[in-house]
């Protein structure tokens, strides 16, 4: 037991550390474990897919469509959270354009790219400047991501950045493309302990 938690926590530490890593680190001798994953514009654009994503192949599918103003507020509460700002102090020109987005969808999924809007009215104020930062940003989305699949409660819907899936693809299939290991895919649930996720054939 005490073998495969040393083992978990050395996994726990590697994605850690790649997680850390810059994408255009000009120390990387190419020998590095962590794959390096090319950093591009980001904008909350992509929510869109991650909606209708969530709403053909989520076990509550209903959900999305038909609480869309409640897909639309966790994600609106994670992006300020994200920035460290409580839900109480949402400024209230930002609660009107992400309700706004949503009456105007009717029954269907929301716009979310609103969310681009509210954030770059956000740049403007020097408190979150930092958040110009690409990397700071593509935090501030993963964050959105993961809140609104939380929002929806399906414990088989998780969201794992670049970074990680290539990690957790190398070690499933290894460099060579053979696979290796015990065959089978896991993720941390909030209570930090390791559930499998999926089991590879053979």
């Amino acid at each position: 037991m005490k073998k495969v938690i040393a083992i978990l926590l050395g996994f726990v530490l590697i994605v850690s550390a790649c997680a850390g890593e810059s994408a255009d680190d000009s120390t990387n001798d190419g020998e590095s474990f962590c794959p390096q994953v090319e950093r591009k514009e980001v904008d909350f654009t992509v929510l869109n897919d991650l909606a209708k994503m969530l709403s053909a192949q989520s076990i509550f599918h209903d959900t999305v469509s038909d609480n869309s103003g409640l897909i639309m507020e966790e994600a609106l509460e994670t992006l300020f959270s994200a920035m460290s700002v409580r839900a109480a102090d949402i400024p209230d020109w930002a609660k009107k354009m992400a309700d706004e987005a949503v009456e105007k969808s009717g029954n269907k999924i929301p716009d979310f790219s609103v969310l681009n809007d509210i954030f770059d009215k956000l740049l403007d104020d020097p408190r979150y400047e930092r958040f110009k930062d690409p990397s700071q940003l593509e935090q501030v989305l993963s964050d959105v991501m993961k809140g609104m699949i939380a929002a929806l409660g399906d414990p088989f819907a998780s969201y794992y950045d670049a970074s990680t899936w290539l990690i957790m693809r190398e070690e499933l299939q290894g460099r060579s493309g053979e696979y290796r290991g015990v065959g089978i895919t896991g993720t941390f649930n909030t209570r930090g302990e390791l559930e499998i996720s999926g089991v590879v054939e053979g």
